[in-house]
């Protein structure tokens, strides 16, 4: 069996101080209020209390019936080589702070260092300090160790990382990861008569952890995973990648949709090397995960009408405007999740829900910039995800996310 390591990070630069006009709800079983641009004066929508569904669920972390009071630290990488980010990301959590009809919550910043050894110390800092939640860190590999300082005060962990191998009840994990955009992505090829799926990936942690969840999910979904190959990702792999590509060519017939989780002049490279082998885009779909999410890939023929699954972008390009109207450049996408995890922490807070295992995982979830999420008790998260196309005049949406969560199915 293959050994899975941590899901990359794809880092965007922004510097940038400042304050915008968004908010996060909870969702109901019938719906949800979704995230919109209001004035200051507007009254906010609250986050549900825990559903009955999850009473028996017992509570592991985390304190209860605040009272419109909490303490939240917040570790972020302030220095190192991934402070642009993690400046971004304060600035994203001081907005949603200022959004937030939650006076009484304190939000401290707690510099991770850009490693591991330094989210630990913040960690200690953040508990030392009185938090009652602990948001952060970004990097995937500090999860355990953060988690584990926090656990052991009865301190919940919500990271911003993409890495679901490091969830674990108490150990709560935000991005958007290919378990969420995989079983999405099967279950509208499914609908679309997409059936033999072959998997063309880099051999690296991303590549490696799509090709897991898709033999994972592959036959709840309808579907079958017929090949699986993996290329050399480095830039000395070049030859080695085109001698995978032509061998993975000549079993063309045998699949119906080859799903690529890759991006970037990489993935152009991959698409034109199938499309050197023969390997016709018109019969044989195209699809990737959250990395095709990339306007410039318009540009690339061969990718013309395929398919990935994606957050959706009316809030995001709505936060990223007024951002970029105040501050003069556009935010990175993990701004986002720290944004959503404030409003996610001061709904909670202000209205005594806490930050226990039931309350972080009522089945509802919450609505947010990246659309409707929810954690799970074992300390993984689910999104509502759109489906989108590439196309000569731009990405567009095939299927929209669904406004709010089955709560009595699941995903």
């Amino acid at each position: 069996m293959r050994k899975f390591l941590a899901e990359r990070i794809i880092v965007l630069v922004l510097v940038a101080v400042g304050f915008t006009s968004l908010f996060l709800s909870g969702c109901n079983q019938t719906g949800q209020q979704p995230v919109t641009f209001r004035q200051p004066s507007q009254q906010q929508t609250q986050a549900l209390p825990p559903q009955g569904v999850q009473a028996a669920v017992p509570t592991v972390y985390g304190q209860q019936n605040l009272y419109g009071s909490a303490k939240i630290g917040m570790i972020l990488p302030l220095s190192g080589r991934l402070a642009s980010v993690g400046n971004a990301m304060r600035n994203a959590a001081l907005m949603a702070q200022s959004d937030s009809n939650a006076p009484d919550m304190v939000l401290d910043f707690y510099d991770s260092q850009s490693n591991d050894n330094g989210a630990a110390q913040a960690a200690s800092s953040a508990l030392s300090k009185g938090s009652n939640l602990i948001l952060g860190p970004l990097r995937g590999s500090s999860i355990a160790t953060v988690s584990s300082i926090a656990n052991g005060s009865g301190v919940n962990v919500v990271s911003f990382s993409n890495d679901m191998t490091q969830a674990q009840p108490g150990a709560y994990v935000m991005g958007v990861a290919p378990s969420s955009t995989i079983p999405r992505l099967f279950q509208y090829a499914a609908s679309q008569g997409k059936s033999r799926i072959a998997v063309l990936a880099p051999n690296e942690v991303y590549g490696l952890t799509a090709a897991r969840i898709a033999d994972q999910t592959a036959y709840q979904y309808g579907v079958q995973v017929v090949d699986s190959r993996f290329y050399d990702p480095s830039s000395q792999g070049a030859e080695s990648r085109g001698d995978t590509v032509k061998s993975f060519a000549g079993r063309f017939g045998s699949y119906d949709a080859i799903l690529i989780p890759d991006g970037g002049l990489r993935l152009r490279e991959i698409v034109s090397l199938l499309h050197f082998h023969k390997v016709n885009p018109q019969t044989t779909k195209y699809m990737g995960t959250r990395l095709w999410d990339d306007p410039s890939l318009t540009n690339e023929a061969a990718l013309n009408n395929g398919w990935f699954a994606s957050t959706p972008d009316a809030q995001w390009k709505s936060f990223s405007t007024q951002y970029k109207r105040q501050f003069g450049q556009e935010p990175p996408r993990p701004a986002a999740l720290a944004y959503d995890a404030v409003r996610m922490a001061a709904t909670l807070g202000a209205n005594g829900y806490g930050f226990d295992q039931s309350a972080l995982t009522q089945p509802a979830g919450f609505a947010g910039i990246e659309g409707t999420f929810r954690f799970l008790t074992d300390g993984s998260s689910q999104r509502q995800l759109e489906i989108k196309e590439i196309t000569k005049q731009g990405i567009v949406v095939r299927e929209a996310a669904n406004g709010s969560f089955d709560t009595g199915t699941g995903f």
